[in-house]
């Protein structure tokens, strides 16, 4: 079993910068060793996966560090318009896939671990309720990512269940008490 990552799609027509590259080497030399000495994988392509890291205000996944900044009553970073999309993913979320594929073992699979559903930078930072800087956006990153997440449902009997709004506003109101 490979935990991949939906980069490797970047905006349809493969890696965008070496993160993503190195993730479809890792593919690719799994399709090798399958197409040559008969090694049965799975891959699972995380998409954009979410938690309460960063808890010290480092940098972290983009969710936990913007946790993080409003903590310390600091302004969030958005790189770029904010218009990119993206397919969050709660890392109990993604725990739950990978241990189903662990244990359930489907034979030459690639699947994505996502929600389905997009959702912009923008709507997310504003979700936080606070300043909000912007800087120019990243070089190498996709414009949208989202999940295509039938075969891991098929195969696996896996749902996600955390909407990352719902997430958020719970973070944030469990904050506030």
């Amino acid at each position: 079993m490979f935990a991949s990552s939906s980069s490797v799609y970047g905006n349809g027509a493969g890696p965008l910068n070496p993160y993503s590259w190195t993730k479809k080497s890792c593919e690719d030399i799994i399709s090798i060793y399958g197409n040559t000495l008969g090694l049965e994988s799975t891959i699972c392509r995380i998409f954009t996966c979410y938690s309460e890291d960063a808890p010290s205000g480092e940098q972290g996944l983009v969710i936990g560090t913007w946790l993080a900044a409003v903590r310390k009553r600091n302004p969030i970073l958005v790189r770029g318009t904010g218009e990119q999309t993206r397919d969050f993913v709660h890392i109990d979320d993604v725990a739950d896939a990978l241990f189903r594929a662990a244990v359930l073992k489907p034979k030459n699979s690639i699947m994505d671990i996502g929600t389905g559903d997009t959702i912009s930078l923008n709507q997310i930072a504003e979700t936080f309720n606070t300043k909000i800087i912007r800087e120019p956006e990243l070089k190498g990153y996709a414009v949208s990512t989202q999940a295509d997440i039938e075969p891991a449902r098929e195969q696996l009997g896996w749902i996600p269940t955390v909407r990352i709004l719902n997430w958020i506003n719970s973070v944030l109101n469990r904050n506030s008490n």
